[in-house]
């Protein structure tokens, strides 16, 4: 679109009339879009992860988990700790075996495994 808008400004420049600018905008936005495209949309596809998820996994508690409303901490099996909540509402204790049920982004979901 801004090249369009240098193109529609060019017309401008040397005299065209408004139609004329709005013709080269529209033209030379569409050309662009029509060539840009695929190259951008490359691109952006490159740049993507995905990340594994951990549900099904069985991890350690190592702070106290609370019900839903109250965090706790556990340990997965690759040794990384992650904010823990009870998904059944029930308190879980430090050490014991917990499966992931759900992920919500940096928040594991837990139940007793």
């Amino acid at each position: 679109f801004v090249i369009g808008g240098l193109a529609a400004f060019f017309v401008g420049y040397f005299g065209g009339p408004i139609l004329w600018q709005l013709v080269a905008f529209l033209v030379v936005s569409l050309v662009c879009l029509a060539l840009f495209r695929p190259m951008i949309l490359k691109y952006r596809a490159q740049g993507e992860s995905h990340e594994a998820t951990l549900i099904g996994q069985e991890a350690t508690v190592v702070e106290t988990v609370g019900g839903p409303t109250q965090s706790g901490r556990v340990q997965t099996q690759d040794r990384v700790t992650w904010t823990a909540f009870s998904s059944d509402g029930g308190t879980i204790q430090p050490g014991e075996r917990v499966k992931i049920v759900r992920q919500e982004s940096i928040k594991l979901y837990v139940e007793r495994a």
